[in-house]
């Protein structure tokens, strides 16, 4: 990339400690109307945004895989029960994707450049791409970068059956990011690249770690983890194996867990200046894999 990325701010919240949501989202009425993932997202982007000393952002981009999940569930409920008439039209405005985006842009009064992207398992990867791509073309920008997913009790009792849990555990969360092209104190790490592979021959197969290392041009010449959130096997060498930490022990399985990823690679940049950089592999389920490059802008 020509232009270096930064990430300035970060901000998590997490289904199994979520914050008081009073102190973000004073508003009663408005807080009443809101389902719990949009507080949750909502809430994460105002913790990053408060966090960022300098000037209002000029975008704001949202990947979620699953949306508004509850919203949806109970909005289809309402069509089947009241056999298509009379419907609550609140269930279905909150179902939509872009539900969080807009709620943000509304409280900040922004009218800015505002998107979401629904790509499955690569959705936060999919709007971290428009950021990157933004940020190269224009000088001097800033950008409101997150991913959401929130688990229902159908969706649970759905990959149950499926036998996901077997090797994983159900997760849900928040993740937002202030990111830029200008160096300043608040710069928390570097993201050098973002990669995403479209093949799906080698997704049921054991996935080589070192292969894909190799295959996004990344020299490991230096401290380096690996966070890793893939579901089926991987391989990699034995010095590769010490340094690779299993991130959705953590957060759990959901599609953008990858943001959570991001999140937690920020915070051991921060606590182990040491390490010069993080590679983050996910894949959700069968999906695609990506490949995130974070960089330690100390060293």
């Amino acid at each position: 990339m020509e232009k270096k990325i930064y990430i300035n701010t970060r901000a998590s919240v997490e289904g199994c400690n979520e914050p008081d949501y009073k102190e973000f989202i004073p508003d009663p009425v408005a807080r009443r109307r809101m389902s719990r993932i949009i507080k949750m997202g909502v809430t994460s982007a105002f913790i990053a945004l408060n966090e960022w000393k300098g000037k209002a952002v000029d975008g704001i981009i949202t990947g979620t895989g699953w949306g508004c999940l509850a919203d949806t569930e109970k909005f289809l409920n309402s069509i089947y029960e009241n056999d298509e008439r009379l419907l609550n039209p609140s269930s279905f405005i909150q179902s939509t994707p872009n539900t969080i985006g807009a709620q943000i842009a509304l409280f900040l009064g922004s009218k800015c450049y505002n998107v979401s992207y629904v790509h499955g398992g690569i959705s936060f990867e999919s709007a971290l791409i428009d950021s990157i791509s933004m940020l190269q073309e224009q000088d001097n920008i800033t950008l409101l970068v997150g991913g959401f997913d929130e688990m229902s009790a159908t969706k649970e009792h759905i990959l149950d059956r499926m036998g996901v849990w077997r090797k994983a555990k159900p997760g849900e969360g928040a993740q937002f990011f202030v990111i830029g092209n200008t160096e300043c104190y608040q710069n928390t790490a570097e993201i050098e690249s973002v990669t995403t592979f479209t093949e799906n021959s080698e997704l049921s197969d054991t996935v080589d770690i070192s292969s894909l290392i190799d295959r996004i041009g990344v020299t490991l010449d230096e401290e380096y983890r690996i966070l890793c959130g893939i579901g089926n096997p991987y391989s990699s060498t034995e010095n590769m194996g010490k340094n690779i930490i299993d991130y959705k022990q953590i957060c759990g399985e959901y599609p953008t867990a990858s943001a959570f990823g991001l999140w937690h690679a920020c915070g051991i940049l921060e606590e182990e200046p040491h390490i010069g950089k993080i590679i983050i592999i996910t894949r959700h389920l069968r999906e695609r894999i990506s490949v995130i490059v974070v960089n330690n802008i100390s060293k």
